[in-house]
């Protein structure tokens, strides 16, 4: 179980937020890229900060289903705004849906910040998250991939081509030649030495 709390040796949360939270070593962590105010269909959910915000949380809790989790398994929220005007309505739409995800104020750990401008000028809102899914994390398997874990070297180069989205196991492979194909994540792992 994911442990929240606040130990009170430090100001009290000023916000919907836990200063500490601990992930069991059975559960494997997963990170979700910014989520903006669009609706599934990519049309914007609306030009203020609360209808946009309301998007963005039906879109993580998506997200959290699709990777096998729920609200009760977000770690990590981080919050970017547009501009201060956008508090209100952004703290308004993530009461409200927090106050329906945690009705026991379990809240995850959470960072908010305001920028000058996101990705494009109609987006006031943007949410990053830290998912720790249940799950075993056993040797020869790589995260709920469907994928082996590489075979590689320290020093070597990995290249890990995703599962297609049709299923299609045989064309989900990884490679560690040093050659570089567009589109196709690569990662130096470090050497031994360091």
């Amino acid at each position: 179980m994911i442990q929240r709390w606040d130990p009170g040796t430090v100001a009290a949360p000023i916000g919907p937020y836990s200063h500490l939270v601990r992930v069991p070593v059975e559960h494997e962590l997963v990170v979700v890229s910014g989520q903006i105010g669009v609706l599934p269909d990519g049309e914007l959910a609306g030009p203020d900060a609360g209808s946009q915000t309301r998007a963005v949380l039906d879109n993580l809790e998506r997200l959290l289903e699709a990777a096998g989790a729920g609200p009760e398994h977000l770690v990590k929220v981080f919050s970017m705004l547009s501009g201060t005007e956008h508090l209100g309505g952004f703290r308004t739409a993530l009461h409200e849906t927090f106050t329906r995800w945690y009705p026991e104020a379990d809240w995850p750990a959470q960072s908010l910040i305001v920028v000058a401008a996101l990705a494009r000028p109609d987006l006031v809102v943007e949410v990053e998250a830290l998912i720790a899914v249940p799950g075993h994390r056993g040797p020869g398997t790589a995260a709920r991939s469907g994928l082996p874990a590489p075979a590689v070297s320290p020093g070597q180069t990995c290249r890990v081509v995703p599962k297609p989205p049709d299923g299609d196991d045989s064309r989900a492979t990884v490679h560690t030649d040093e050659s570089e194909e567009a589109g196709v994540f690569t990662r130096k792992l470090p050497s031994s030495n360091t």
